[in-house]
Parts: C-alpha cells; structure tokens; sequence
C-alpha cells in the first residue's frame, strides 16, 4: 500500500498543499513571537521611563522661545506661567499646561514658562533625567550661552553652582 498518489499533477497538488501549510505555520508563529517581543519592549519602556501617559509632540516646536523658565516643584508652578511642563522620573517631559496657539506667523516668544522636576533638589537629578531636562532646556532656550538668569529656583533646592553646571552642557 502506497501513501502517495501515483500520478504526477496529484503529487504536485500534495506537495503544493503542505508547502503551504508549512509556511502558514511559520508565518504564524513568527507573528506571534514578535507580538510577544513587542508587548515585552513596551513594558520595559514604560518601567524604564516612569510613565505609560504618551509624551505630546512636539513638546516645544521650532519658532518657540521663552523669557525665563522657572524650575519649580509640584504645586509650586508660578501661576503667570503661561507654559508648564513635567520631568518624569524616568527622564520624559509631557507638556501639563500647552501654549496657546499662534496668532501671527514667525518666532514665538512667551513670557514665563516652568518645568515641574521630581526631586525638590536639582543635585539629586539622576542623569537621564538630567538629560530630559536638558532636552527641554536647549530647545526652548535658543540662544547660546544662556544666562543663569533666565532660570529661577522655585521649592527647588540648588548648591551655587548647580544652576551654572547644568547650563554648561547647553554650549
């Protein structure tokens, strides 16, 4: 007794059918494996970066500069901020209050600004959120250098050149 078929077209048919079902299983089992990796990759993100709430982009656009920039701790925001943004503990910035819309085309200048830090002292800063800060810094603050006058202290603690060292790496 045979298992396979005696003419040409059938065996062809035959092995036409399982080629297929063993590149179906494949594809399915790949798919699957990368879903896992995916979902994995995620969770990782968001324990390494302090939060699942997604970043609004861009946090500040080209054209978009601010006159002085308060980094403050949580419920200490100056209330003439016209822009305030949150560092994440794991280094992400996420805008809390956005800034208007323009009006007029060309650069766009705001008055005050204020990041929210997660640590009342700005030495205790780990350095990705260090590097978050900077991120935020460099693109709100166009100009090069900048003035240590353009940032104020407000709840946050900060020895005297702390202030100056984090501006340094801004050039």
């Amino acid at each position: 007794m045979r298992w396979a078929p005696r003419s040409l077209g059938a065996r062809l048919w035959l092995a036409a059918i399982l080629a297929l079902a063993v590149i179906a299983a494949l594809e399915w089992s790949l798919r699957a494996r990368d879903a896992r990796a995916a979902l994995r990759a995620n969770a990782e993100a968001r324990t390494a970066h302090g939060s699942a709430a997604p970043a609004a982009e861009p946090i500040a656009p080209a054209g978009f500069a601010v006159e002085a920039l308060s980094l403050a701790t949580a419920g200490r925001e100056p209330a003439a901020a016209q822009i305030v943004w949150q560092l994440l503990p794991g280094g992400r910035v996420v805008v809390r209050r956005a800034a208007p819309p323009p009006t007029t085309p060309g650069l766009r200048r705001f008055g005050e600004a204020a990041v929210v830090l997660p640590s009342p002292r700005l030495a205790a800063l780990d350095p990705v959120q260090r590097a978050g800060l900077l991120d935020l810094l460099s693109a709100v603050l166009p100009e090069r250098p900048v003035a240590a006058e353009r940032l104020r202290l407000l709840g946050v603690e900060a020895e005297a050149g702390d202030v100056a060292a984090l501006l340094r790496w801004l050039r």
